[in-house]
């Protein structure tokens, strides 16, 4: 496997990629996932070993991401 540093996105993924951080707690998780459509990272809370509610989680973020995704295509003007 190459060094972490040799690793590169393939062309194009950072504008389809939901990047999603986990802190992992005994009594709760928090999760950040940040969107190419916005600026900010969205920081969410789940009970310890919730692994339900993070494929959820993860899930409607993607559902999200390309409802947007598909609303700014139809409106640019072309």
């Amino acid at each position: 496997m190459p060094p972490s540093s040799d690793i590169v996105a393939p062309v194009g993924a950072e504008h389809n990629t939901l990047y999603v951080a986990i802190e992992i707690c005994r009594k709760s998780w928090v999760i950040g996932i940040k969107s190419p459509t916005s600026e900010r990272i969205g920081l969410h809370s789940l009970g310890a070993a919730d692994v339900v509610g993070l494929k959820d989680l993860i899930e409607h973020q993607q559902i999200d991401f390309r409802t947007d995704t598909h609303s700014r295509r139809r409106s640019l003007p072309g």
